[in-house]
């Protein structure tokens, strides 16, 4: 069945009459399973510029695809955001770090970058330099490296990292997977994927705040909430560290595959025996468990050369104090011969009970310091019946009341960060005047306060046949024109056109602003304030979701009473930079009728110029 046209006789006008499916639940219930997008095929050409020729493989958050630049022949590296996380606000905003991340970096061995871009379906992509060659985890699966190679792979590295860390990036996620060798070449190696990086020049942390980020084998303690907490250059030095082990030893060290053993195995300086004996003083150095104790910069990282330079030929003269080890274990062994033989359980002890205190007063030292609930867990599971386990049951107790006391406050400010009214905003600030997320809420509750910038209330219309619009209308709708008018923040002049019908029970209606001139239309309200003023329906609207994003549109559900409805925006022609029209929609259904997405789909992709 065509869209715009009814059933039957007497069927209200729609924009897409549809039955209600047997199998899917109703989209105002569903906006998650709404498939928005799909991968990019070959072919492909990004605005004109970027032509997708390959797949190069898929992360947690984007897809790298091989691309040329069709004006230039460059070869380029294109990432695009997830199809299935194009909506998620979340995803988007990690996603767009990573080219701020890489903007003002520039280094041969951090991967170059030209720009971010998003393509007519709101699709987030970056364009980066392509290197072609191997991983560094390839190369080293094949061979492990020499400690020489080690140390010419440490000094490329750690060269390119400060220069992030000179632009106030802190990578958080380097691994032998996230280093490319140019043209197979150790001496190009070349660091990517920021995908999690970090500004420290700001008071903002990742998407994932203050939780974990990275890869859990080459993540620094402080990226498990441990000592401050807080990932700087530092952290990046303790991974650096881990890679470099890797590569010696052709693996990754075992530091745990869970958050409690891998807390455990961040406690002391990891076991690096099998590390080249020339390579351990510097790599014990880069990983000491806390920041203060390691090189504080990359520039410090470069000096340690230095030090396996002192340490070469320490280990070729252990020989002799191996053999004192020995005969003082045999005189020990002839003195206690004696004790051992009357009460070998208490010889046991004896020897090993000092070093047990030792080390449970380690793993306190190291529980106090981070003082979350996973490093109070991690000791009572090690030491249930030591010396510090009351109170860290008592601290662990304290842990818990105030994570419960901030999931709390995040569900608050979750619910506040999605409304588009002021209630459940003012709702966060009465309940947490002083929280951790009360400046954003205020900026919040001050913008949604602001004066709306949808359709100007003091714009004229006239009744005119649909036929002499521009706009695209279904059979069944009334139509208006407005007069010249101004638009909120905007230069120049507009006209205005809208068409509407609640035939049937279905209330619609189209709105359109069109430049005159030279002008572009202006936006300046977010689509998450701007949608909800379309008309006394929408304002009125409550459950609102969040901004999703289809066919070029973006599109809010709500309700309205009983009845379920959408309202969106489309960006229409473009001159320049600015567009030259702007649509926005609402539709509603009868009362307890819910929409289904092929309304949606169709509803949207019919606003547009005849």
């Amino acid at each position: 069945m065509s869209a715009g046209h009814s059933d039957s006789a007497g069927a209200p006008p729609r924009w897409h009459a549809s039955a209600a499916p047997a199998g899917p639940p109703p989209f105002a219930q569903t906006a998650g399973v709404f498939p928005a997008m799909t991968p990019l095929q070959p072919g492909v050409v990004l605005n004109n510029t970027h032509r997708i020729d390959q797949m190069l493989g898929r992360g947690g958050m984007g897809e790298v695809y091989r691309g040329t630049n069709v004006h230039t022949g460059d070869q380029v590296a294109i990432k695009v955001i997830r199809p299935e996380l194009v909506d998620d606000a979340n995803m988007r905003d990690l996603f767009l770090r990573e080219a701020m991340a890489l903007r003002k970096i520039r280094h041969p061995a951090v991967v170059s970058y030209e720009g971010a871009s998003a393509d007519s379906a709101g699709r987030l992509y970056l364009v980066m330099d392509f290197v072609a060659g191997p991983s560094l985890a390839q190369l080293v699966a094949r061979q492990p490296l020499s400690p020489a190679q080690v140390r010419a792979l440490r000094r490329r590295v750690a060269e390119g990292l400060q220069a992030a860390h000179d632009q106030n990036v802190v990578h958080r996620d380097l691994s032998p997977d996230n280093i490319i060798l140019r043209d197979g070449d150790l001496s190009q190696a070349t660091i990517i994927d920021f995908g999690i990086a970090r500004r420290t020049d700001i008071g903002k942390t990742s998407v994932i705040g203050q939780s974990f980020a990275g890869k859990i084998e080459y993540a620094a303690p402080e990226q498990f909430g441990m000592f401050t907490g807080k990932a700087d250059a530092r952290s990046d030095v303790y991974t650096l560290g881990l890679v470099l082990v890797a590569c010696s030893l052709g693996r990754p060290l075992d530091m745990g595959t869970s958050a409690m053993a891998a807390i455990e195995a961040r406690m002391k300086v990891p076991d690096l025996s099998q590390v080249s004996p020339e390579l351990r003083p510097s790599l014990a150095r880069m990983l000491e468990p806390d920041p203060a104790r390691r090189p504080q910069s990359m520039r410090d990282v470069l000096a340690l050369d230095a030090l396996d330079a002192a340490a070469g030929g320490r280990h070729r003269r252990r020989g002799p104090g191996l053999a004192v080890l020995v005969g003082g274990l045999a005189l020990a062994v002839m003195v206690g011969a004696a004790f051992v033989f009357a009460d070998p359980v208490a010889m046991v002890r004896s020897l090993f009970a000092s070093d047990t205190r030792a080390g449970e007063g380690q793993a306190w030292r190291a529980a106090m310091q981070a003082d979350t609930e996973t490093a109070y867990r991690a000791f009572l599971e090690r030491y249930p019946d030591g010396q510090h386990a009351a109170e860290a049951r008592q601290r662990l107790a304290a842990a818990e009341r105030v994570a419960a006391g901030r999931q709390e406050e995040d569900e608050l400010w979750r619910r506040a960060q999605a409304a588009t009214t002021v209630a459940p905003v003012r709702d966060y600030l009465q309940r947490y005047p002083s929280g951790r997320y009360a400046e954003a809420a205020r900026r919040k509750l001050a913008d949604l306060q602001k004066p709306d910038a949808g359709p100007p209330a003091a714009m004229t219309w006239s009744s005119v046949p649909c036929a002499s619009i521009p706009l695209w209308v279904p059979a069944g709708f009334t139509c208006q024109v407005s007069g010249d008018h101004t638009l909120p923040g905007s230069a120049g002049r507009y006209r205005s056109y809208m068409a509407d019908t609640a035939a049937g029970g279905w209330q619609t209606q189209i709105w359109m602003s069109q430049a005159l001139g030279e002008q572009g239309v202006v936006v300046t309200a977010p689509a998450d304030r701007a949608l909800p003023q379309l008309n006394a329906t929408t304002r009125a609207g409550t459950d609102w979701s969040t901004v999703l994003t289809y066919g070029g549109a973006e599109f809010m559900t709500f309700r309205n009473g009983t009845a379920s409805c959408v309202a969106f925006r489309k960006p229409g022609t473009r001159r320049g930079q600015d567009y030259v029209e702007m649509f926005a929609a609402m539709q509603c259904a009868p009362p307890g009728q819910p929409l289904y997405p092929n309304d949606i789909r169709t509803t949207i992709d019919g606003v547009r110029l005849k």
